[in-house]
C-alpha cells in the first residue's frame, strides 16, 4: 500500500478533515473551518546493502489546526498512529490565532527487486 493511503486511512478514523501539505479552495469548496490535519512526507531516505536500497524510511509529519487547545482531538490522531513510535510538539500561531499540534514518526517500505 502507498504510503500516503495509509496515511489518509490511518487519519480517516479521526473523523477530521485532512489534505496532504495544504487545503487549497476550489470553487465553492473553501479551506475548513478548524480543526483540521495537515500531513506532509518531509524526508526519505534508502538503506540497504550491495550497493542496492531494499528499504525506504519516510518521516511523516501529522499536523492538527484548532481554535481552541483539544485533548479529544490530540487524543482522536494519538489513536490512530498508536502503531508508530512519535514525537509530539504544540506551539501557539499567534498570527493565525491557532494552536499547531505537530506529530512525527517513520514509515519504512521494503522496496521490492526483481
Amino acid at each position: 500500500m502507498a504510503v500516503n493511503k495509509q496515511i489518509e486511512n490511518l487519519l480517516s478514523a479521526t473523523g477530521l478533515q485532512f489534505a496532504y501539505r495544504e487545503f487549497k479552495p476550489y470553487k465553492n469548496k473553501p479551506v475548513p473551518k478548524p480543526p483540521y490535519i495537515v500531513y506532509l512526507i518531509d524526508n526519505e531516505s534508502g538503506r540497504g546493502a550491495d550497493g542496492k536500497n531494499l528499504l525506504m524510511r519516510k518521516r511523516v509529519t501529522i499536523e492538527l489546526y484548532s481554535n481552541t487547545k483539544s485533548i479529544s482531538h490530540e487524543a482522536a490522531v494519538e489513536a490512530a498512529i498508536s502503531t508508530f513510535e512519535f514525537e509530539k510538539y504544540e506551539e501557539y500561531i499567534s498570527e493565525e490565532k491557532m494552536y499547531c499540534v505537530s506529530y512525527e514518526f517513520d514509515i519504512y517500505e521494503k522496496i521490492r527487486r526483481n
